[in-house]
């Protein structure tokens, strides 16, 4: 057997772990990414790759914001919906139908109003979407 020509220590995990983009249950059941990085509970990233995520998370939610025609809106109506958007997800955001439905006849006030009555306001965050419902209305 030929015995692989592998150069450094990080050559060799290089082509013996792969690489993935997307997080996958590797043959044991547990969560892996990058290049055979175990998410495990309890285990930690530094700072700086927090932060990486971070802002990589935000620009989607601003890209995906700006699919939505709604750049008329004031700057702090827009980090509302990108919060939300952050929050939620695209097509999470997509489903408040009648809030965007305002946003575009800048009809704050159902919009805001419209934001409320979700399973987000009532369920999941009440107080942050309570929080947003009113910088949506005030702006």
């Amino acid at each position: 057997m030929d015995q692989p020509s592998h150069k450094s220590l990080h050559e060799l995990l290089d082509a013996e772990e792969g690489y993935s983009k997307k997080i996958y249950l590797d043959t044991n059941g547990v969560l892996t990414g990058g290049r055979g990085h175990a998410f495990m509970e309890g285990s930690t990233l530094p700072d700086f790759i927090w932060e990486l995520i971070f802002d990589h998370d935000l620009s989607e939610a601003q890209r995906k914001f700006d699919l939505l025609n709604l750049g008329h809106l004031s700057e702090r109506r827009r980090w509302v919906c990108v919060a939300m958007i952050f929050q939620l997800g695209f097509g999470g955001f997509k489903g408040f139908e009648r809030t965007i439905r305002f946003l575009r006849q800048e009809n704050y006030k159902d919009a805001a109003t419209e934001m409320l009555d979700s399973v987000w306001a009532k369920n999941d965050t009440p107080e942050r979407a309570l929080r947003m419902s009113e910088m949506m209305l005030v702006g």
